[in-house]
């Protein structure tokens, strides 16, 4: 068995490393949580799910929000692949439309903080739910259509598309920031009551 020992002095240096990794991976997720609305201020095009940047445990309801500022935009069609790239679902869904500040139900915090940054903006979105009961990568893909497109020889009147995707993991409590600190808590006074017996 390996004796791993640090000095006092050192000791607190391993801390503050260990806490700065934990940081820089908090802050990491967090730009990737945002990643999926921000395109909306670019291309007035999104969408992005309620647990987008969170590994879903299987059996749990997942729900796609697409928004546009594009008022031209009429319905969304959704279009969900397990990870197989199998379509599971299509769901054709008529857009609404809101103002912000307002934002629709079960949406992640990075459309609310849009809408409270960008007060007074009118836009449209549609929402689709599904209960993926398959472990993997899935994906959503959101079309949006208006009703000003051509429309000849059979071609779709579609503006735009846009993806999101989630992974769905076995059913597991989702352990999150907070869990991680307090493992790391306990771990750390685990080593502390070991090392005043030693």
């Amino acid at each position: 068995m390996c004796n791993f020992t640090v000095e006092k002095g050192n000791l607190k240096k391993v801390y503050l490393f260990a806490l700065l990794i934990l940081g820089l991976a908090v802050l990491a997720c967090t730009d990737i949580a945002k990643a999926q609305w921000s395109a909306i201020k670019n291309s007035d095009y999104a969408v992005t799910t309620n647990w987008h940047g969170i590994d879903v445990p299987i059996g749990q309801v997942v729900v796609a929000t697409a928004g546009t500022t594009d008022l031209a935009v009429t319905h969304v069609v959704f279009i969900w692949r397990n990870s197989s790239e199998n379509i599971v679902w299509v769901d054709n869904v008529t857009v609404s439309e809101l103002t912000t500040p307002k934002v629709p139900d079960n949406v992640p915090d990075e459309v609310t903080r849009w809408a409270n940054e960008s007060q007074g903006i009118c836009y449209k979105y549609a929402q689709s739910a599904i209960t993926p009961m398959v472990e993997g990568k899935w994906g959503i893909q959101a079309i949006f259509y208006n009703a000003t497109g051509p429309v000849n020889n059979h071609r779709e009147n579609f503006v735009v598309k846009r993806a999101a995707s989630v992974n769905v993991i076995p059913d597991a409590p989702v352990v999150g920031t907070a869990g991680l600190v307090s493992a790391m808590a306990f771990g750390l006074g685990l080593f502390k009551l070991k090392q005043k017996k030693n």
